[in-house]
């Protein structure tokens, strides 16, 4: 008997492949095929030959121009999501495809891109629809309709046995 195991590297990779949640393998595609998109639409070419600056530029414009296929703007949580996703693909690509190493989330070069992404989160917060809710932000009337709501709930369950008996 061995004491190490014997899987080789392709079943190792199936394991880690299999480990991966399915709506993770979805999104990604779907990130993909739109940046792919984008960039063919600008005549933006990720190949051997791409500069730092000019993958910079490209993950610039993506930044600060990404919408949905129907042209409505992503709401902001949406554009960082997207942003990280479709830039830890293409440092992937770079990566397993033409032996580069690029660091898009750290690199002085890819700093624009960046502050693009933030801009664009910065200009999509200004609209309410667009803007991340968060839970403190529910008005007065909202939480006194909640409270109310939870006050009706627990006087039914207590009183629906009875009612129930009677009949």
């Amino acid at each position: 008997m061995n004491r190490f195991g014997t899987s080789s590297g392709t079943e190792i990779d199936k394991e880690i492949e299999d480990l991966t949640p399915q709506n993770t393998v979805k999104t990604h595609k779907y990130v993909w095929k739109q940046f792919t998109e984008f960039c063919e639409r600008r005549n933006y070419k990720l190949c051997a030959q791409t500069s730092e600056e000019q993958l910079a530029s490209t993950l610039k414009d993506w930044a600060f121009n990404m919408k949905r296929a129907d042209g409505i703007e992503y709401k902001e949580g949406t554009v960082k999501t997207i942003w990280n996703i479709s830039t830890k693909l293409v440092q992937k690509k770079f990566y397993e495809e033409f032996n580069r190493e690029t660091n898009p989330f750290r690199g002085v070069i890819f700093e624009d891109a960046r502050k693009a992404r933030a801009a664009k989160r910065k200009k999509l917060q200004a609209i309410p629809e667009k803007r991340k809710t968060n839970s403190a932000a529910l008005k007065a009337e909202e939480k006194l309709y909640q409270f109310l709501t939870k006050i009706l709930q627990v006087v039914y369950k207590k009183n629906f046995m009875k009612f129930v008996l009677r009949n």
